[in-house]
């Protein structure tokens, strides 16, 4: 699917070695009451408490999945040395993630097909930046509905809260990447 590509180039720059280090969710790791998940996290690893710690709080790979989710809701049963050295590890993850999160990918694939051949944004598209951004909130809000499976996706793998200015950043990120991607032909894949 051409939405696999799409998260990748958002997330990454398609980059499967990719890490980001999340320091608010380090500092709030016993709060998410974790001292289990560490201790499986520091088994696949063969690493110290503290290493453990810092592969929990940050995301990895070309889809940049939280470490904490990856030893539990995509169960990551490897070190992550081997997960970024594979692609199949870090699809299967992001499918086990998105099913797990009740994400349907191939629907997050017609919206953002739709949104992109929409008349209205292909027109915005040649106005200025801050009147294609005021008139794409206000097209998103006036047209939730047609674009659920995006906003869930959104809200449950980036976080972003719909109508939030990061919501929209991701979604024209989204959307930016599909175009490029579509234009050298990845809807034949």
């Amino acid at each position: 699917m051409l939405i696999y590509d799409v998260i990748a180039l958002t997330e990454s720059q398609n980059n499967q070695y990719a890490i980001r280090f999340e320091e608010k969710v380090y500092l709030n790791i016993y709060r998410r009451k974790s001292t289990e998940l560490l201790q499986i996290i520091q088994k696949y690893n063969e690493c110290s408490f503290d290493t453990a710690k810092m592969i929990f709080s940050c995301s990895w790979g070309k889809y940049q999945i939280m470490g904490f989710n990856l030893y539990s809701v995509c169960q990551l049963k490897t070190s992550i040395g081997e997960f970024l050295c594979s692609d199949n590890l870090q699809n299967l993850a992001f499918m086990r993630f998105c099913t797990a999160n009740k994400i349907d990918l191939s629907k997050v694939e017609l919206e953002l097909k739709a949104l992109s051949e929409q008349k209205a944004i292909i027109k915005l598209k040649t106005s200025s930046h801050a009147e294609f951004t005021g008139s794409f909130k206000s097209f998103l809000e006036n047209n939730q509905k047609s674009y659920s499976s995006i906003i869930t996706f959104i809200s449950r793998f980036n976080g972003s809260k719909f109508l939030s200015d990061s919501f929209y950043s991701y979604l024209l990120r989204m959307l930016y990447n599909y175009d490029k991607l579509k234009d050298v032909g990845g809807e034949q894949k």
